[in-house]
């Protein structure tokens, strides 16, 4: 008993290690894998719809409209590319081709205000339909686009932003292995992406005042902008792991007027005494697949509901409040196939 007791009481603290040190969960690696020549047929789709919940217009505390402002909208949009990657860089696409197979862009719905109705059905042209544009990001990331479409008019430069290289959607993805079950954060260098669009624009047909002033208001609302994303692998079967996603986005700004006057300098003199502020959240939930074999994200499907508050309140003699609200909900789907 005595040389049996001591020995009991040093091995009870292993006996739970004993039990649950089973051998170690397998990370799944999600991590793209790209050759040159390969070629991918992209479809993305989107539908949003949004109504208007509030305006309201108060002067010296006398409501103005009386609710009589109501009204929504609806917009979907298709794209169908071919891309074919020509090179790849540490893992990443260096240059590519897309081509605009198709692509459709319509919006529909109606405004009535005090008795005055408005409908509108319109549907967006997409001049980037049938062109082939290449483009080339260097060892710096300065991305080039050009037009290499055979017997038709070269885009601008503006049209040129319709095509990326981005149409994997790598940044959702985890830059490390993972364990099933296990959430991991998404974290996109939206700096980065919102740098390449503006950098692009510098050279667009924009006027150089209004790109500076759209550029300033941009990075304004990513400063005020707070995304919260996670990912988690629910399950492997047959070579594909199913990803489900939570994402939460919101958007404060306090000095809406404040944040004009600074992106329109030239015309801060001519605005009036005011305040006003805007809150944005969404939040959006989706599933998605990656083909483990093929290495490719493959499909995903995500749904949300967003909301926007607007408010704002000016003296020029008379005391005048208005507020705002919109709401809606948005859809967005992808395929990708490699062939």
């Amino acid at each position: 008993m005595k040389t049996t007791l001591p020995i009991l009481l040093c091995t009870l603290p292993l006996a739970p290690l004993a039990v649950s040190n089973g051998p170690a969960q397998d990370k799944i690696d999600l991590t793209p894998r790209y050759e040159a020549g390969q070629t991918y047929d992209i479809s993305q789709s989107f539908t949003m719809t949004g109504d208007i919940d509030e305006v309201a217009v108060m002067v010296d505390g006398q409501d103005q409209l009386g609710g009589a402002v109501e009204g929504g909208m609806e917009a979907e949009g298709t794209t169908v590319l071919v891309e074919v990657v020509q090179g790849v860089r540490d893992g990443k696409i260096s240059q590519l081709t897309v081509t605009m197979d198709e692509a459709e862009v319509g919006f529909t719905g109606s405004v009535n205000a005090m008795g005055q109705g408005e409908d509108f059905d319109e549907t967006v042209d997409m001049p980037g339909v049938g062109h082939t544009v290449q483009i080339t990001i260097d060892e710096d990331g300065e991305i080039k686009r050009e037009d290499i479409t055979e017997d038709a008019e070269p885009l601008g430069d503006a049209e040129l932003l319709q095509f990326s290289h981005r149409n994997h959607l790598d940044m959702i993805l985890p830059t490390e292995p993972v364990e099933e079950g296990a959430p991991f954060e998404v974290s996109p260098d939206w700096e980065e992406l919102m740098g390449e669009m503006m950098s692009a624009m510098d050279s667009s047909d924009v006027e150089p005042e209004a790109a500076a002033a759209m550029e300033a208001m941009m990075g304004a609302f990513m400063d005020a902008t707070e995304l919260e994303a996670t990912g988690t692998v629910t399950g492997v079967e047959e070579g594909v792991a199913t990803i489900e996603y939570e994402v939460t986005i919101t958007c404060s700004i306090d000095d809406l007027m404040g944040l004009v006057a600074e992106a329109m300098p030239e015309e801060a003199g001519q605005l009036p005494p005011a305040e006003a502020g805007m809150t944005m959240t969404a939040e959006m939930t989706g599933v998605a697949t990656f083909d483990l074999g093929a290495g490719y994200l493959s499909s995903i499907n995500m749904a949300g509901e967003f909301q926007v508050d607007v408010d704002g309140n000016m003296n020029m003699g008379q005391e005048i409040e208005a507020n705002a609200a919109f709401s809606g909900e948005f859809g967005m789907e992808y395929t990708v196939e490699r062939r």
